[in-house]
């Protein structure tokens, strides 16, 4: 079913044209070309660590790093980095989720899709393995919808 999913969010974004399409084919030529890398792998069993900042959002408070531990592709544990304090899963992303949660944003044609909020560069993902490695997303100039993703290690 997420190939299917993937096949479709893939049509979905050649097909739809605008002014931006270059930009908005590449940047889902990217994210599909490293979603590939990283399903050739195979890997059903990994943690990763991940910082989620809400950098166009002063009211926020800071969310810590948290580490989400993934058996046979379902998230089975998710704690706050350093302290063990476990969190609730439901939220809590696989790799896979990520790559779908990118393709659909592609969609949504955001104000920027980059590395961090500082740039436009494409987003980073992994040479080896493919997992997305740092990308920011902000979807309007309004404020408080912007997100910046940041895998800091991975296991």
């Amino acid at each position: 079913m997420n190939r299917l999913l993937l096949l479709t969010l893939t049509l979905l974004l050649t097909a739809c044209g605008s002014d931006d399409e270059p930009e908005q084919q590449s940047l889902s030529e990217l994210v599909t070309e490293n979603q590939q890398l990283w399903v050739a792998q195979g890997l059903m069993d990994y943690q990763y660590s991940v910082q989620i900042a809400l950098p166009d959002c002063e009211t926020a408070d800071e969310l810590p790093p948290v580490d989400i531990v993934v058996e046979d592709n379902q998230v089975v544990g998710v704690y706050i980095q350093g302290s063990g304090e476990p969190l609730e899963l439901e939220e809590s992303p696989t790799i896979d989720d990520l790559f779908y949660f990118m393709l659909a944003i592609l969609i949504e044609q955001p104000l920027q899709f980059s590395a961090t909020a500082e740039d436009d560069n494409l987003p980073v993902f992994d040479a080896n393995l493919g997992y997305p490695v740092s990308f920011f997303i902000d979807y309007s100039a309004a404020s408080c919808d912007a997100y910046q993703y940041q895998i800091l290690s991975f296991n």
